[in-house]
């Protein structure tokens, strides 16, 4: 009897292993998305000088560039991983709707 239970574990404890790294692996579309939404704030928040035209021009790609789509995006997020703490606290700093 020990010893079927000895191979079972030893059988199921790649398993968890494999499990827990997809579990973390998951979590490249917040980081990615956080990046993101961070650069999109960023650049919501220049305001250059009316002379600054070129400046202007940047910042107004730039915030397309970076913001467009992320708040359907971060309804996504929010729903895909509503049963974590940790995330949801981490996406809840951004506002759902800016787009």
């Amino acid at each position: 009897m020990f010893n079927s239970l000895r191979s079972i574990v030893i059988l199921c404890a790649p398993l968890a292993l494999v499990s827990c790294a997809g579990s973390y692996g998951s979590m490249e579309d917040v980081e990615r998305f956080i990046q993101r939404r961070e650069s999109c704030d960023h650049f919501r928040g220049e305001l250059p000088e009316p002379t600054e035209k070129e400046r202007l021009e940047e910042v107004i790609r730039k915030t397309n560039e970076f913001c467009a789509g992320t708040d359907a995006q971060l309804k996504l997020l929010k729903k895909r991983y509503a049963n974590d703490p940790a995330v949801i606290s981490r996406l809840s700093k951004f506002e759902d709707t800016i787009e």
